[in-house]
C-alpha cells in the first residue's frame, strides 16, 4: 500500500509537471526531436530515480519482488549466483527494451502513421511508449516477468503493487490511442502536427492513472492482478 502510494504520488507529481511545461511551452519539446529526446531521457532517469526512493523506504516490497523474478526466470538454477542472474536480467532487460520500442514502431505504422514519412518521430513515439510503459515492469520484475505482465501470462507478476505498474501501462496506452483522434480533425493547429497528440496523450494516461491510484491505491486491483 504505502510503495503504491509513493510511487503513484511521485509519477503523477513529476509527469503533471512535464504536461504543464509543454503546454506553456506551445509543445515546442513535442515538435523538436532533440528536445523530445530530452523529456524522454527525464522519464527515463525518474524510473530509476523512483526505484531507488522504494528501494529506501520500502525495502521489504523490493525483496518480495526479486524472490518473484528468481523463482519465476530461474525456477532450476540455484546453483547460479546471484551476481549472473542479474548480469542476465540487465542484459535481457535492454534488449527487450529495444525489442518492445521496435514492436510499438510497428504497431503505430499499422494503424496509419508513414513507414518512411516522419519516421524519426514515430520512432520517438515508440520509446516514449517503451519508456512509460515497459521500463518499470522491466525494472521492478525483470524481464520474464514483465512480458507475462504484458501478455498475462505465467510467469507474470501478481499483488497490488505489480497491479499498480500494469494500470500505469494500460493508461499510457488508452491516453496514446485517445491522442490520435485529434490528428485529423480541421483545426489547423500546430499541436495537431504528428506525434504531437498522442505523445502528449500518452503521458496524460500514465499522469492520470497515477492520480487517480493515490487516493484509491486498490483501485482496479482485482482486475489488473493476475
Amino acid at each position: 500500500m504505502k510503495a503504491n502510494k509513493l510511487y503513484s504520488g511521485i509519477s503523477a507529481t513529476y509527469s503533471g509537471v512535464v504536461l504543464l511545461f509543454i503546454y506553456m511551452t506551445d509543445t515546442l519539446y513535442l515538435s523538436d526531436k532533440s528536445k523530445f529526446s530530452v523529456l524522454i531521457s527525464i522519464f527515463g532517469v525518474m524510473e530509476f530515480v523512483k526505484y531507488f526512493i522504494i528501494a529506501s523506504q520500502c525495502p521489504d516490497v523490493l525483496k518480495s519482488l526479486s524472490a518473484k523474478v528468481v523463482s519465476s526466470s530461474y525456477p532450476y538454477s540455484a546453483h547460479k549466483s546471484s551476481s549472473d542472474k542479474r548480469s542476465k536480467q540487465i542484459f535481457k532487460g535492454i534488449t527487450l527494451m529495444a525489442v518492445m520500442t521496435a514492436v510499438y514502431h510497428v504497431a503505430i505504422v499499422l494503424l496509419g502513421a508513414g513507414v518512411i514519412e516522419n519516421f524519426e518521430e514515430t520512432f520517438l513515439l515508440s520509446v516514449l511508449l517503451s519508456v512509460l510503459s515497459f521500463l518499470p515492469l522491466c525494472l521492478y520484475f525483470g524481464s520474464n516477468s514483465s512480458l507475462g505482465a504484458i501478455f498475462n501470462v505465467y510467469p507474470a507478476p501478481t499483488g497490488s503493487f505489480e497491479a499498480c505498474l500494469r494500470q500505469n501501462l494500460y493508461g499510457t496506452l488508452y491516453g496514446t490511442w485517445l491522442g490520435a483522434f485529434f490528428i485529423p480533425l480541421d483545426w489547423d493547429r500546430p499541436w495537431q502536427k504528428w506525434p504531437i497528440p498522442c505523445a502528449f496523450g500518452g503521458i496524460a494516461g500514465y499522469c492520470i492513472s497515477n492520480i487517480i491510484k493515490i487516493p484509491c491505491p486498490d483501485m482496479f486491483i482485482d482486475k489488473f492482478a493476475v
